[in-house]
């Protein structure tokens, strides 16, 4: 005898029900640092629904603390947000979203791949994948480096608005850690699009000539740039 599974059909409510949820979701997104309350209006225009649907939904969103609703009218995303954020972070772990990226960084570049963070005039190494090649940069998770000297630590004293990044995407030190070291770096963007981090690809200066530098760049800026999307953070306009 075969056994099988009663699997009851979904049914046009369940369908409903699901779109409901969908279209919830997309109102609490549609809010965004610049735009931390938004009238009836601006949510329809940003949503693309009906004023109704809006007015229907947020009921059952302002019970659950997700949105709030100011005296004047304005709507804003609740305290239950925070909540989620906070339970986010709490499981969040940042070596499991970096690692991989870093991973495929030293293997398109074939050079030693880390991630860097400012610490007052300090640089701070949190994550780090090594070159598989025998001549290759040695660094070390927790190494802390003057913030005045290499790619990554030109970049961490940027903000986003800084020249020097505007061309490339990447910024570029030779023999200024010591001289037979070069670096590229490209920068990692919070959610209020200001620079959080660096990520960088370095090795011997004598791997880094002008024919490499262009392709090492555009894999850093790559790398950057799916951390910058896989921790929420946004691009600068």
């Amino acid at each position: 005898m075969t056994e099988t599974l009663d699997v009851p059909a979904r049914t046009n409510r369940d369908k409903d029900g699901v779109a409901a949820v969908g279209r919830a979701l997309a109102l609490v997104a549609a809010f965004d640092e610049r735009n931390p309350r938004l009238t009836l209006a601006e949510l329809a225009k940003r949503t693309g629904f009906y004023k109704s649907t809006i007015l229907r939904l947020s009921v059952s969103l302002e019970r659950a603390g997700f949105l709030a609703r100011d005296p004047d009218g304005a709507f804003r995303v609740g305290a239950a947000a925070l909540k989620a954020g906070q339970l986010y972070q709490a499981a969040f772990r940042l070596g499991d979203v970096a690692l991989p990226i870093l991973r495929k960084l030293a293997a398109d570049t074939g050079e030693t791949a880390s991630l860097y963070v400012r610490e007052g005039d300090m640089r701070v190494c949190l994550h780090r994948v090594e070159s598989a090649q025998m001549v290759r940069a040695i660094v070390r998770e927790g190494d802390r480096r003057p913030l005045d000297r290499g790619a990554a630590g030109k970049v961490l004293r940027l903000d986003q608005a800084a020249s020097e990044l505007a061309e490339n995407g990447f910024l570029v030190s030779i023999g200024e850690v010591s001289a037979e070291s070069a670096a590229i770096a490209a920068p990692v963007y919070g959610a209020d699009a200001r620079i959080v981090a660096a990520i960088s690809a370095s090795g011997p200066a004598q791997r880094f000539t002008p024919v490499a530098i262009p392709a090492m760049g555009a894999h850093a800026k790559a790398a950057a740039a799916e951390l910058t999307t896989r921790l929420g953070g946004r691009f600068p306009v």
